[in-house]
């Protein structure tokens, strides 16, 4: 089956990400991208069913269905998940861009492990007992993609 064609309707990705269209001129020109950090577990599902995110694991680090899995786990059952990344200008045709994760809230020693095994790969990984963080740089393949 042929995955779906990268949806390019940026009003209503605006509007799913940060709750209205975002205006893309601006003093200096056309804005280049707006940035995200605190996207849900439910935005995001909402993003990969109407077709704003690519899911080619080709070109992703994980797919975004596993992050989606992650979140949704019980482990992570009484925390907070965020998503950060960025959305490009309008002009630029671009796919909703995933560049980390944040969980937030009381963490055990054992969750901290399982997140560092899960998301080693990343360019930067974050652990405390209040925060686990990972950012990656978007597109870039390693070979853990689960």
């Amino acid at each position: 089956m042929r995955e779906p064609r990268l949806n390019l309707d940026s009003k209503t990705r605006d509007t799913l990400i940060f709750g209205e269209p975002l205006d893309w001129s601006g003093q200096e020109g056309v804005k280049r991208r707006a940035t995200f950090d605190q996207l849900q577990v439910q935005q995001l599902e909402q993003l990969i069913a109407e077709a704003f995110i690519e899911n080619d694991p080709k070109v992703l680090w994980v797919a975004p269905q596993n992050l989606v899995a992650f979140a949704r786990s019980p482990a992570l059952r009484t925390l907070r998940c965020y998503f950060e990344g960025y959305v490009a200008s309008p002009v630029w045709e671009q796919a909703v861009a995933i560049c980390g994760i944040r969980v937030e809230g009381i963490i055990s020693r054992g969750l901290r492990q399982a997140f560092y095994d899960r998301f080693v790969p990343a360019g930067k990984i974050e652990l405390s007992s209040g925060q686990l963080r990972a950012t990656w740089t978007w597109g870039v393949q390693t070979l853990n993609s689960e």
